[in-house]
């Protein structure tokens, strides 16, 4: 399921069900959905940088690469975090880099 909308808060992250449909019972259970073949591109982008940078920071080139996204959007999803979920990792003359804010979780 993905939320698209929101009238009273934050959009909630994207959630998936796994259906088991076995004799005369069915099982439901969650799933991550970053996981199901064919979902990428439903994913929003945020949710899949999260996921990309869970091994480490990236170079914005590296990270639209690896998404099959233009740099500019990377670099946008980023400008619009406002430093929620990511951090900038800027030095003199090299290219940002972005990684995952850690919250002591």
């Amino acid at each position: 399921m993905f939320n698209k909308k929101s009238n009273s808060g934050p959009l909630a992250s994207s959630i998936g069900f796994e259906f088991d449909f076995g004799g005369d019972r069915l099982a439901i259970s969650r799933t991550d959905i970053r996981e199901v073949v064919g979902f990428e591109p439903h994913i929003p982008l945020r949710e899949r940088m999260r996921a990309a940078l869970r091994s480490g920071a990236a170079s914005v080139r590296d990270l639209a690469t690896v998404l099959g996204e233009p740099e500019g959007s990377v670099r946008k999803a980023v400008d619009r975090d406002n430093g929620r979920t990511f951090i900038r990792l800027e030095g003199d003359g090299e290219p940002l880099r972005v990684g995952l804010l850690d919250r002591g979780r």
